[in-house]
This record gives C-alpha cells, structure tokens and sequence, in this order.
C-alpha cells in the first residue's frame, strides 16, 4: 500500500502505470520516455520504472519527456537520472528553512538495471513542466548530462509549506530551494531554460533530429560508414515527413505497378510498397520525384532503363537489388 492513499487510489495510479505514459523506440534507435510525473518511491512504482529503463537500455540515445510534467517525487527524480551516469555524482542541493539546513545529493550507487552514462540524452520542457520535473531537467543539464529542447519551465524552484488561515483562505510559504551548490543558481519564478528552443508540437521531431544528428557525427568519427548512412538516411525521412517536397500526385501515380513480386501502390496521394500479394502496405516518404523512404532507414528508388523502369531497394553499403517493372 503507498502511505496516505486509499485503495481506489492506488488502482488508479496502477492503471496509469504510476505516470509512466510511454515508452518507445523512435527510427534511428532512439529511446523515448513520456513522464507525465514522477511518482513517488513506493515498489510498484520503482518495478514500472526499472521496466521503462530496460525497455530503452539498447537504445543509442535517448529522449526525456517531461513537457506535462507537474512535478512529484525527487527520490523518482534521483532514481531516473542515475541511469544517465556511471558512478555516484554530486548533483543538486536542498536547503531547508525550518533546519536551516542544506543537503547535497548525488545520483544512487545502486540501481535495477543498465546504466547508460554515455549515450546522448534529451529533455523536452514546456511552461507546463513544473516543481519535480524542472528538477529532473535542471539536474542533467547542471551537469552537463543532456541537453534540453522546448521552452522555458514554470519556475516553481522553492519548496512550499501551505497554512491555513480560517475562513477559507490559505498561505503558501517557501521554506526551501533547490540549486546548483557550485553556482547557487536555482530555476525559482525564473524556470529552467532550454538549450535549443523548440516551438510546440515540434520539440520530438526536434529532439529526434538533434539525436540522430548526434550519432552521425559519432558514426563519422568512428568510420562506421554504412551505419552513419543508414542513419542519414533516417534523418532525410524525418525532414521529408515535417516538410514534404512538391511532387506532383501523377508522377508519383505513374510509378505504381507491379515489380516482380513487390507492388507499388498509388491511394491517398501517396505510394506504398507491398512486399507480396496479401502482405501489410508498408507507406512511402517521399524524399524526391525518384527516391523515398519506407520504415527505419531503408531507401527505394526507381530507376529507367531503356523503355522500362526498374524498383531498387538500397542498402546502406551501396549495394542495391533491383526489381523491373512487370506492368
């Protein structure tokens, strides 16, 4: 039982898997978190937590987001960043009022599960992220663990006791902050400002851009070139899906057919790849007049050849296979 809740409300934060919202691997093997709050430390909520972080644990970088975030728990806090370094790291300081005390803390020395201190990391904001979730994101940005993307967050840095006054009307009184103990910089009324400003709804595709521009980059160092193609070419569709180029509806309707057994099928304005009779139709993401993309970075272009035309599926070392038009 989690203290001070009654049994309706636990089966509530149950079904809302303690405000752990989402969960996915985004192309380019990008890991994504939606965090709607950070719950506090009860079991159930600390066994959906170490789910969610293995469920991303392969990813090659991963996004944060904590845009609905009111606040919560900063023990959750705690527990989701430590996943972000490799050893116990001094982070942020409290410092209360009432004990005219500070307290520094640091990221846990044990957690369940994979800790994954090197791989890109991205927290998306808004002025709906409040309290516990300005927390999370001012952590990891005062230590240089993530970047953040969106727009400034409300600005709610002190902790509050509320008193009543009678007749209805309450008091609320700050009686600590929150702060960088190097800087003594805190986010107070003032919020905790991004890195990259993103307007809404673009921050994901933003995040997901900045991520796998990231691992390019990586990529090119480490002369790893089919896989820095493979995800260049993932980066294109992503561009592609946000700012369709002008291809005009008949030309692509005229690259529908049947190549060997894989069809091309024109409906809705656009083309879709059929790998056989029967099989899913798998939509296309048109990069140019001759080129699109389909699912995670996979290319197909078409090519003329004399009087006919041929279907060539990509490979990220350059290799192709090649498929002539039947009808």
């Amino acid at each position: 039982m989690i203290p001070g809740s009654s049994p309706g409300q636990v089966e509530v934060y149950r079904r809302r898997n303690y405000f752990l919202n989402r969960a996915e691997r985004l192309d380019g093997n990008i890991g994504y978190l939606e965090v709607r709050r950070f719950f506090g430390l009860s079991e159930d909520a600390l066994a959906a937590a170490t789910a969610a972080m293995a469920f991303l644990e392969n990813a090659d970088a991963c996004i944060i987001d904590v845009r609905y975030a009111p606040g919560g728990d900063v023990r959750m806090v705690d527990t989701l960043a430590s996943y972000f370094f490799d050893k116990v790291t001094p982070t942020l300081a409290t410092y209360s009022r009432s004990r005219d005390e500070t307290i520094q803390r640091s990221t846990l020395e044990t957690l369940p599960g994979k800790r994954r201190p090197d791989i890109p990391v991205y927290v998306l904001i808004s002025r709906d992220t409040g309290s516990a979730a300005e927390d999370f994101a001012f952590l990891l940005q005062q230590t240089g663990r993530a970047t953040l993307v969106g727009d400034r967050t409300a600005g709610a840095g002190n902790t509050n006791a509320v008193l009543g006054l009678g007749g209805g009307y309450s008091l609320s009184v700050s009686i600590g902050r929150t702060f960088n103990p190097k800087t003594n910089q805190g986010w107070e009324a003032i919020g905790v400002q991004p890195d990259v400003q993103a307007p809404a709804p673009d921050e994901v595709d933003d995040a997901h851009r900045l991520a796998l521009t990231a691992l390019i980059e990586k990529m090119e160092k480490a002369g790893s070139t089919a896989l820095r193609t493979e995800l260049a070419w993932t980066r294109d569709a992503l561009d592609a899906r946000r700012k369709p180029p002008a291809v005009d509806a008949k030309a692509l309707q005229d690259l529908a057919g049947q190549y060997g057994v894989r069809a091309i099928v024109f409906a809705d304005e656009r083309l879709w790849y059929q790998r056989q009779e029967g099989a899913e139709k798998i939509p296309l993401t048109t990069l140019s007049a001759t080129e699109f993309a389909m699912g995670d970075g996979q290319r197909l272009q078409f090519v003329r050849t004399g009087e006919s035309r041929e279907l060539r599926l990509l490979n990220a070392d350059g290799s192709h296979v090649a498929f002539p038009r039947a009808r």
